[in-house]
């Protein structure tokens, strides 16, 4: 953990989003709680957009078509 400032800096972000949640928690703060949750949402699904985006290109350049069983016996 302490091998670079960079992982240093995490900790200490990571330290400091938990108290600012634990004081809306201690505060009854259900509207921030809920704002802070929609922000970290928000985030994840950027980033997941982010990173979908390439692997639906290169699905596209290969002309992928999904492969639908239909003889299927019970």
């Amino acid at each position: 953990m302490l091998a670079t400032e960079e992982r240093c800096d995490a900790i200490s972000f990571l330290a400091d989003t938990y108290s600012r949640l634990a004081k809306l928690v201690a505060m009854k703060d259900r509207d921030a709680l809920i704002q802070e949750f929609e922000k970290a949402q928000s985030f994840f699904e950027e980033k997941i957009n982010t990173f979908m985006q390439p692997l639906n290109a290169m699905a596209i350049q290969r002309d992928f078509k999904p492969k639908i069983h239909t003889n299927i016996s019970l």
